[in-house]
């Protein structure tokens, strides 16, 4: 036993007292400095001679009190704390079934995919089923969501996902986790998509030409339009050919971007143009292009006769 100094303060238990579903990890603390604790699962009350010693969290698995009591030289013992636990063994079982996740991702751009949900258990479910998509780029949830309980063997309809990539390029993960208050829990409960190389695509203006054509009497030229990234484009890619840097004369859209390490067909102008100096400029431009570096180009003095 202690002395008889001052009291050591009432311990704490983490989770409280009370009725839960599954395993429970019990925590004891005091607000008392260096202090040890014994504690008892079986009844009866801890003392300095009874009771196992307190190394860390008290694995609580079935209905029972777990009782304790503080120690420390020079102060009074705590008087003995108390908690009960009535545990309730679920058979419900929830397991996400047939994920979906983005294998590449563009900077900013959307996450879509999808999943089931079935329970793998022997008992219906009762509690609703909530789920929710993280990143590893933030703890703030992507997306959430809610289900109907599952009756044993059922599954869910399919579930569809969406949110927005963060705005740098890099290598992200999802996670999928579902809980209810119903189910114990475990390695069903979640799904992750790996690591998933989100970068942006990369357009650049190839083979330009532009001169004058002496048969025709116009300026005539063509170009192509390369994503030179291995990530594919989702925003179209919008094209102009000026003269004389201001009056545009051909301008057109690639509806979707391209594909990462493609080209776009050759893209053709021709424009009557008066006798005189010319020059041809041509600049392409995409909300989810990465680098502008080569995304225009100015063709050197063209004389028109």
């Amino acid at each position: 036993m202690s002395g008889i100094g001052a009291s050591i303060a009432n311990l704490t238990f983490s989770p409280p007292a009370g009725t839960y579903t599954g395993t429970q990890n019990v925590t004891l603390a005091s607000s008392t400095a260096g202090v040890f604790i014994k504690y008892t699962i079986d009844g009866s009350d801890p003392s300095f001679i009874n009771g196992t010693l307190y190394t860390g969290p008290i694995g609580v698995s079935s209905t029972r009190t777990v009782k304790a009591k503080a120690f420390k030289s020079g102060l009074t013992d705590s008087p003995v704390a108390a908690a009960s636990y009535t545990i309730i063994v679920s058979n419900v079982d929830y397991a996400i079934q047939s994920p979906v996740f983005p294998t590449n991702g563009i900077a900013s751009g959307a996450i879509n995919g999808s999943f089931t949900v079935q329970n793998i258990g022997s008992q219906n479910g009762a509690q609703t089923i909530t789920w929710t998509l993280t990143g590893s780029w933030s703890e703030i949830p992507i997306a959430t969501g809610t289900l109907s309980p599952l009756n044993s063997s059922a599954t869910s309809g399919t579930v569809n996902f969406s949110g927005n990539w963060p705005a740098t390029p890099g290598v992200y993960s999802l996670t999928l986790n579902i809980t209810a208050s119903d189910e114990p829990g475990g390695e069903g409960n979640i799904a992750s998509s790996g690591n998933v190389p989100v970068s942006t695509p990369d357009y650049i203006i190839t083979i330009p030409t532009a001169s004058y054509n002496v048969g025709s009497g116009n300026i005539e030229g063509s170009f192509q339009i390369q994503n030179q990234s291995t990530y594919n484009g989702a925003a179209d890619v919008t094209y102009t050919v000026g003269v004389n840097d201001s009056t545009i004369i051909a301008s057109g859209t690639l509806a979707g971007g391209l594909t990462g390490g493609s080209s776009s067909s050759i893209i053709n102008f021709s424009t009557s143009q008066a006798s005189g100096v010319h020059s041809i400029s041509i600049s392409i431009s995409a909300s989810d292009d990465g680098d502008a570096t080569n995304n225009s180009w100015t063709s050197g003095i063209i004389n028109v006769l």
